[in-house]
């Protein structure tokens, strides 16, 4: 959940304030990390202005974000969530000291203070070793709003008896499909068959899958009398 950060669209935002103070970059990640997610990535247009601007106060100073490149293997730049980063896109408006300066060992991304909205910089490489406020970000699963739609995880309508039921959560992972009872569940987990010594019966009255049970097989004893095997 996201009941100690700012829930914005699929994501919860959270300032290090509320965590730690100002910290390497790699003291950073691990402190998101430890909260439940990662440095915050700006992966469009929408999530870098909620970075450089919604989520912080007018006038706030720079802070670390979840991008970072590494000098002795490749130098391109990787994201915390391993999102695709072009760091050439114009919504990031991008500030590369290193290509300025090659004597600067940047290769940490922040975003720029907000002291004025307007300048013309949204994010900046800096040396990975320099101390900063951070924003840490982490995915919020989506709400389910209608069990109607909702398809258990594998389930289709020809992968078993499928007697399942789907106790409803807040959200699609903590919502929790299960056999009805009197069925269990298979290897996977999303099919359901007859316990152990019983069959599958149809309820009188009824038709389909829906009035499908498991019933209790009859024997008989030596004077031809049904009488009912646990």
């Amino acid at each position: 959940d996201c009941h100690d950060g700012l829930h914005i669209g699929d994501s919860c935002y959270r300032l290090s304030e509320d965590l730690e103070g100002e910290v390497d970059w790699e003291t950073a990640s691990a402190s998101c990390v430890a909260w439940g997610g990662y440095l915050a990535v700006p992966e469009d247009a929408e999530e870098a202005k909620v970075l450089a601007q919604t989520v912080r106060p007018l006038g706030d100073v720079a802070r670390w974000i979840g991008i970072s490149s590494d000098g002795d293997c490749d130098g391109e730049y990787h994201a915390a969530n391993n999102a695709q980063i072009d760091m050439g896109a114009e919504f990031l408006q991008f500030t590369s000291f290193l290509a300025e300066d090659a004597q600067v060992d940047a290769h940490c991304v922040s975003v720029h203070e907000n002291s004025n909205r307007n300048i013309g910089k949204g994010f900046d490489d800096r040396a990975c070793d320099e101390e900063l406020l951070f924003i840490c970000e982490k995915d919020m699963p989506q709400v389910v709003e209608d069990l109607s739609t909702f398809t258990c995880p594998g389930h289709t309508s020809c992968n078993g008896i499928g007697q399942y039921e789907i106790t409803a959560g807040n959200w699609a992972n903590d919502t929790v499909c299960g056999c009805l009872e009197g069925f269990v569940a298979t290897g996977s987990g999303v099919e359901c068959e007859c316990q152990s010594g019983t069959y599958l019966a149809q309820r009188e009255g009824t038709s389909g899958s829906a009035g499908k049970y498991c019933a209790v097989p009859r024997t008989c004893n030596k004077w031809g009398q049904y009488v009912i095997t646990p």
